[in-house]
């Protein structure tokens, strides 16, 4: 399995759509782009880690993101739930899936999920039983 930093605009797109939908991720402050910037950190951090370890390299952060800021990245649920396994799949090496971040993401996919499911029109109709 190869593993790499995805790009700014996948963070974007999840920290995009959690934000709209403030039950996926009640934990974070999401509401200022103070909050979003931190967040984003935060993923692209164990992104990089992931890659690391992957590896055996060395990066940091900093080298890769001098100063990673959010930037509106509209998209819908469907977008949103793929650049989020795109990014679970390059953090899943090494001990990053042990990481509460890494569960976290898991979660937050999990909601977008559920949210997406709970718009088709097969879900809507059928019977609760």
């Amino acid at each position: 399995m190869s593993a790499y930093v995805v790009e700014k605009n996948t963070i974007n797109k999840i920290i995009y759509i959690i934000s709209k939908k403030n039950h996926l991720c009640n934990w974070y402050n999401l509401d200022s782009n103070i909050g979003k910037n931190e967040f984003g950190e935060k993923l692209l951090k164990m992104n990089v880690e992931a890659v690391n370890q992957r590896y055996n390299e060395n990066d940091t952060f900093e080298e890769l993101f001098s100063n990673y800021k959010y930037s509106l990245m509209p998209c819908n649920s469907f977008d949103a739930y793929k650049s989020a396994q795109c990014l679970r799949y390059q953090c899943s090496e090494g001990n990053v899936p042990d990481w509460p971040l890494y569960k976290e993401l898991e979660y937050i996919m999990f909601y977008i999920a559920s949210d997406i499911i709970e718009e088709l029109p097969a879900y809507k109709s059928a019977s609760w039983d």
